[in-house]
Formats: structure tokens, sequence, C-alpha cells
């Protein structure tokens, strides 16, 4: 598929579109979309690890809490789509916790390949995983 999608790009390079302006195009641009800074000094973002009950290994995720948080308060489990735990998922975490939630956003990738560095290992693990695997990352792991 990525064979067949470089020879479209080659031809609408040939119509005179560079291929710097086609790829940019279509790999989004994560700073730009960012609304909360990750260091934040009214929220507390840290990455956590966990045991998973049901034999995958280690879990982990991104738990964000505002920093001036004295009492209990609602928790917002953050799901990501199918390009795993990126800096957009991450960005909508901070927000919610900007307004007073505690949010955490697990990553279901994470147990496949660790933390992902590139697109292609997201394609790797979008091939690998059936949707029952991932709903059983993201229920039983957590232990909900």
């Amino acid at each position: 598929m990525i064979v067949e999608n470089f020879l479209s790009l080659g031809g609408l390079v040939a119509l005179g579109f560079t291929m710097t302006t086609l790829t940019s195009a279509l790999i989004p641009n994560y700073a730009a979309a960012e609304q909360v800074s990750f260091n934040d000094p009214a929220i507390k973002a840290t990455y956590v690890k966990f045991d998973s009950p049901k034999g995958h290994g280690e879990g982990q995720g991104y738990l964000v809490v505002p920093k001036d948080l004295q009492v209990k308060a609602p928790v917002v489990l953050v799901i990501h789509e199918n390009r795993g735990l990126n800096p957009y998922i991450k960005d909508v975490a901070r927000r919610l916790a900007m307004r007073g939630l505690v949010a955490f956003a697990p990553d279901a990738l994470f147990p496949l390949v660790g933390t992902l560095a590139t697109m292609t290992k997201v394609e790797q693990c979008r091939k690998a995983w059936t949707r029952p695997k991932l709903k059983k990352i993201f229920l039983q792991q957590l232990r909900f």
C-alpha cells in the first residue's frame, strides 16, 4: 500500500506539486495543534506504567492532573484512535486537566511495541491487533 501511495504521489509530483508540499499535507503537524504545553505550571503530566493482570506484560498511559487539586475530581479516560498515544491525544488530556479534571490516556499499543517512535510501527500495530485485542487491553488491563 505504501508503494501504491508513493506511485500516486509521484504522479502528482509530475503535475507540478513538490513532494515536500504533498507529504506535509498528509502528515499531521501536532506542534501547530498544541493548545496546552506539557510543561504548563497549572498541570502535572506524567507517564504511568502498570502491570497487566491478563498477561500482556506492562502497560503505559499518560496521566495529567491539575497541580492545585485538593479534593476528589472526576476522571476522564481519553481513548486514542488508530495512531496510538500521539501528541494530539496527550494535548486533549492536558486540556481536560486545565479544566479541573483528572485525565488518563492509556496507550493500547504499548504492550505490543512499547513507546511508538514512527508511523511504520503504528501501521504494524494496526495490522497485528484485532478489535477484541484492543478492547481487552483497554478494559481488562485497566481493571474496568
